[in-house]
């Protein structure tokens, strides 16, 4: 059976060497979800590599087959994570590793896409913290771990000005202003909460632990 021919637009989470000079991509789409993905070097000699890289939102033509093969594709890279501190970067990845552990392959999530695509565009001009911390909240929600409900605060203790605070993450809209200053020592909390919220209610072992806790200077 010959493989099916398919478009689709996606947003690059990560990217690894693969054969002859190519590589492996792991995609997330709002119609299919999260999606493997190899692209080879001469389709990135004629589309650029710059596309390859997280955060990258391109529009593709591919055959699908155990994995999906680009022919080609277009877009933008939202921002540039090459140009950010190693703090920075990691906690980008923390978001990225989020997206790749709660979303199964091939499950279609609008919502998660919608999520991830915001968090990218807000990349370009917001504080780096803050924003990939924000989609990660989102994120969650997304997955069915609303890290601010009263019964998880509860669990954790935290204290009201950190529940208010992953509130606001929560519910926080990208069009609008934030709105309110941030404590460090509210955001230090939130911080730590989400490394244990992530492992005992999502039974999941995050490597980019604590990255948040190490950017907080």
């Amino acid at each position: 059976m010959e493989n099916r021919i398919k478009s689709g637009e996606a947003i690059v989470l990560e990217a690894r060497q693969g054969k002859e000079g190519g590589k492996k991509l792991t995609l997330f789409t709002g119609d299919e979800g999260r999606l493997d993905a190899y692209v080879s070097r001469s389709v990135m000699t004629r589309s650029g590599t710059g596309l390859t890289m997280p955060f990258a939102h391109i529009r593709y033509t591919g055959s699908e087959g155990e994995f999906l093969i680009l022919s080609q594709y277009e877009g933008e890279l939202l921002f540039d994570m090459m140009k950010l501190t190693y703090e920075e970067m990691t906690c980008w990845y923390f978001l990225i590793e989020t997206a790749e552990k709660l979303f199964p392959l091939h499950q279609e999530d609008a919502r998660a896409y919608e999520i991830l695509l915001s968090t990218g565009k807000a990349g370009g001009n917001r504080n780096h913290l803050i924003t990939s911390f924000i989609g990660v909240i989102k994120l969650l929600a997304a997955a069915g771990f609303d890290a601010s409900s009263p019964e998880a605060a509860d669990r954790f203790h935290l204290s009201k000005n950190a529940r208010l605070l992953l509130a606001d993450f929560r519910n926080y809209r990208w069009s609008e202003p934030f709105g309110r200053n941030i404590s460090k020592a509210t955001f230090r909390q939130c911080a730590s909460y989400i490394d244990d919220f992530i492992r005992e209610i999502c039974d999941t072992e995050m490597k980019t632990k604590g990255a948040f806790l190490s950017a907080i200077s």
